[in-house]
């Protein structure tokens, strides 16, 4: 039998682990850290702890299955009987389905989840400070630990510069996906469940005075291997009808990209149609956003906001769409060209098209993750154009970003077999230049860093007994 569980919820930056260890003694509860748990393990030399150890070594998330099977080991221990404070998991609702299930089996549940809500600028700011001595390595913080000389190590006097994974455009690129994925748990433990917003000071003293909530039922039938949602025939039905309504928005945008056109024109010829269509906006107030389309110009990638700025002959228009049908999403983008594209940019987006596509072909059951991946990243290679890497393709279905994650390039995870009912937004972000990104002060457009050109192609697809089915065509 397992005690009380606490799952202690928050984002990268925001305090948790040192909130987790006050709860923990504060309550009683065996302290259970994921990231504890990996190294232990990894130390042990148990057979979990080599395989951990391969994916942490390569700078890779340790997969759901290997952390679920720690877990259960963990839960397996004397101590877990008085109760236990879970840290670091679960990070998506696919996790938090079969936790409840392992508690269950065990006759526990999940008492209370309480959130550290921090807002995203402190967390980019936290976590996005971070730079480092050229010559030997030595670390500073912009907030915790400034040099005494901007730019200089008060080491050896050699120059300090930030990796690509530390500057701030990548951080909240990755924040933003960690954060979608944290919303969902968050609405998971809803409803009964008490949840907490309290910041990270507070939290200790807010949760030590809990009461256990009713049970929450057993986990959906929709969760397959722990990460894979596999659609009904009629779900797919509704994404179809969806993704028709994105393929219609996207070809009246592009008939009206003309010279002379602001960006919140054709926003507004975006909204007008998805409105007549009887469907809502999926991007209109997600996450604040405040357009129904994403227009990008030129060097700009992705997520753009309409306003003003007026088309002009000779810029690259990218166009990402998104719609909800009877609770369902379709999510779509393409790249225009206002006139005759000059060789190299004809180039670019014709091989952005050409990655989406192949990215598709590969989506067959039997194949993985890494087999669309793959596909993509080989045009794109053989294109000559940079690969945007911190935003990748996603699951989908009655939320536009479910927890599957499609990367434009090879990161030596196979991920996910691809079974008929998956349904996937495949969408490779291509550049004639650079691919590092960084994003601007509106705290959405994400420009490329060297001001080259970029393109954007995005297909909602279904996986089927047939092959992939592309779901945003008319």
């Amino acid at each position: 039998m397992i005690g009380n569980v606490v799952v202690l919820l928050g984002a990268p930056g925001a305090g948790k682990g040192t909130q987790a260890q006050i709860l923990a003694e504060r309550l009683g509860l065996a302290h259970v850290a994921t990231g504890d748990l990996f190294r232990a393990a990894a130390r042990d030399g148990t057979p979990l702890g080599v395989t951990a150890k391969g994916y942490m070594d390569r700078g890779e998330l340790v997969p759901d299955s290997v952390t679920i099977e720690m877990l259960f080991e963990r839960l397996a221990k004397p101590d877990a009987a008085k109760g236990i404070l879970l840290d670091g998991f679960p990070r998506n609702t696919a996790q938090a389905e079969v936790l409840d299930k392992a508690l269950l089996e065990r006759g526990g549940k999940v008492d209370v989840a309480p959130y550290i809500r921090v807002p995203e600028a402190d967390l980019v700011a936290r976590l996005g400070g971070r730079w480092i001595c050229r010559a030997q390595g030595h670390p500073y913080h912009e907030q915790s630990k400034k040099p005494l000389v901007q730019g200089v190590c008060d080491v050896d006097g050699s120059e300090l510069y930030q990796r690509t994974d530390d500057q701030p455009a990548t951080v909240q690129a990755r924040l933003r996906q960690q954060l979608g994925a944290l919303d969902q748990v968050v609405g998971y433990y809803g409803g009964s469940w008490r949840r907490s917003t309290a910041t990270s000071r507070s939290t200790a003293s807010r949760t030590a005075s809990w009461r256990p909530s009713p049970p929450r039922p057993a986990g959906r039938t929709d969760i397959e291997m722990a990460t894979v949602v596999r659609r009904s025939r009629e779900e797919i039905d509704l994404m179809r009808r969806a993704g028709r309504i994105v393929a219609e928005v996207l070809a009246a945008v592009e008939e009206a990209i003309k010279p002379g056109v602001t960006t919140a024109g054709l926003d507004a010829v975006a909204e007008s149609h998805i409105r007549k269509a009887g469907a809502r906006p999926s991007f209109k107030g997600y996450r604040g956003f405040p357009a129904c389309i994403c227009v990008s110009i030129d060097s700009e990638v992705v997520h753009g906001i309409p306003g003003k700025r007026v088309i002009e002959e000779g810029q690259v228009i990218s166009i990402d769409a998104g719609a909800i049908w009877r609770g369902y999403h379709g999510d779509g983008a393409r790249t225009f060209y206002v006139g005759t594209p000059p060789k190299d940019v004809d180039r670019l987006i014709r091989t952005t098209r050409l990655a989406l596509m192949a990215g598709i072909a590969a989506a067959v059951p039997g194949n993985h993750i890494e087999d669309v991946s793959g596909a993509v990243e080989d045009v794109a290679v053989e294109g000559e154009c940079g690969i945007v890497r911190p935003y990748v393709g996603h699951g989908i279905g009655t939320r536009m970003h479910e927890d599957l994650q499609i990367p434009n390039y090879r990161t030596g995870n196979r991920g996910i077999e691809l079974v008929p009912g998956v349904c996937m937004a495949i969408e490779p972000m291509l550049t004639l230049g650079s691919a590092d990104v960084e994003t601007l002060g509106d705290g959405w457009t994400v420009v490329t860093a060297d001001h080259s050109l970029a393109a954007h192609f995005e297909h909602t697809i279904a996986v089927t007994d047939n092959g992939p089915e592309i779901l945003t065509t008319v």
